[in-house]
């Protein structure tokens, strides 16, 4: 007795006598079948079945809906069942049309039912394999898809450890120094707001926006009676200070994904005229982002003022920074600044507002000109 297999077949044939005989011959050889005798009606078999069928054998040339046409309806709807096509086309036109557009195989009529058996299962192979590659296809996908989740996820968790720490260390130069309290948070927000203004890519401004919030951590090896000295430095005292952008560095060399960050912060005291520090590079040779950063730290200590002097109104500001383009400062960063505060001071006025400073300008210090090296 044949073993009885698990595929199903669908037999759809207007000539009932041959699909009856092929119903019996294969059911014989252990498949499963089912028989329709027009599209229509194989159409609503397929549709009821609550085990899909592996393979269809279809007619042709039938009233109504031809094979074609109804193998097509098929492909729409279930496209993982296979086709192979019955024709008693003498020249084959619509046979060879039908393997053009997806049939496996097709059987002519008429035809030795011994010699049907092989082809049927050789398509019922080829099913099969199809449907293992889209099986594994979809396993690699899935495998795919849950890989990348775990690995967005650790990146998550690792970006969430960076900000963290990036967020610690601010905190702990705002410990030593309560003048510096909102001053990184402004400044970095200032460095977003100019960098956007000068078109920068999204990982550029992210690079800019980490080394607003760190350009100053390394003020927190600085002597507290020269970092929050009330009036002008020495001539010692400010050589001290300006070792602050190289201890900087040294506490952020170790977190690997600073990248362009640690250079910005690095020079962000370097001015365009060469007469900076820590190394006097001038013009192009510091890093835009470095530039950007210049710009916004001088920008918060002079509009919103320090312990040693106050603050200057928005046009004086202004004017101060034009006076400085290719001497302090970069003209072009200049110019974006120039363009927001023209176009969105409101947004300059709200990042001021959340990050308010924790200090209160002396009386006896309210006249005196903000130095860009104290910031």
């Amino acid at each position: 007795m044949t073993k009885p297999k698990k595929e199903k077949i669908l037999i759809v044939d207007d000539d009932r006598a041959v699909a009856d005989l092929l119903s019996e011959t294969l059911t014989q050889e252990g498949y499963s079948c089912k028989t329709a005798y027009s599209g229509a009606e194989a159409l609503d078999i397929i549709k009821e079945s609550p085990k899909p069928f592996s393979l269809v054998l279809t007619d042709l040339i039938m009233p109504m809906m031809d094979g074609v046409e109804f193998m097509e309806k098929i492909q729409d709807t279930n496209p993982m069942i296979g086709v192979l096509v019955i024709s008693a086309d003498k020249n084959l036109t619509q046979a060879v049309d039908a393997m053009r557009k997806g049939a496996l195989d097709f059987i002519t009529k008429p035809f030795q039912t011994e010699l049907v058996i092989p082809r049927i299962q050789k398509a019922i192979e080829r099913v099969k394999l199809e449907q293992e590659n889209n099986e594994y296809q979809h396993f690699l996908e899935e495998k795919v898809e849950n890989r990348t989740a775990a690995l967005l996820e650790k990146h998550r968790s690792l970006h969430n450890l960076y900000f963290n720490t990036v967020e610690a260390i601010v905190r702990a130069i705002e410990a030593k120094d309560p003048y510096t309290v909102g001053h990184s948070k402004r400044v970095s927000k200032f460095c977003v707001r100019i960098a956007e203004v000068m078109n920068l890519s999204e990982a550029d401004v992210q690079d800019v926006m980490i080394a607003g919030l760190l350009h100053d951590v390394g003020k927190i090896g600085i002597s507290d009676a020269v970092l929050t000295k009330p009036s002008r430095l020495s001539i010692e005292e400010y050589e001290h200070i300006k070792e602050h952008p190289l201890i900087s560095l040294k506490i952020i060399e170790p977190i690997q994904e600073l990248k362009k960050a640690k250079d910005y912060v690095k020079y962000h005291h370097e001015k365009w005229d060469g007469t900076g520090y820590p190394e006097g590079i001038k013009g192009d040779a510091i890093p835009l982002g470095a530039r950007i950063l210049s710009v916004a730290d001088a920008f918060d200590t002079m509009w919103i003022g320090r312990h040693y002097h106050s603050a200057w109104d928005m046009d004086t500001v202004t004017q101060e920074f034009l006076k400085n383009c290719w001497t302090q400062f970069d003209k072009q960063v200049v110019e974006a600044f120039s363009k927001l505060v023209e176009s969105d001071q409101n947004a300059l006025d709200q990042i001021r507002d959340e990050n308010p400073p924790l200090f209160s300008v002396p009386k006896e210090f309210t006249q005196i000109h903000p130095a860009p090296h104290r910031t």
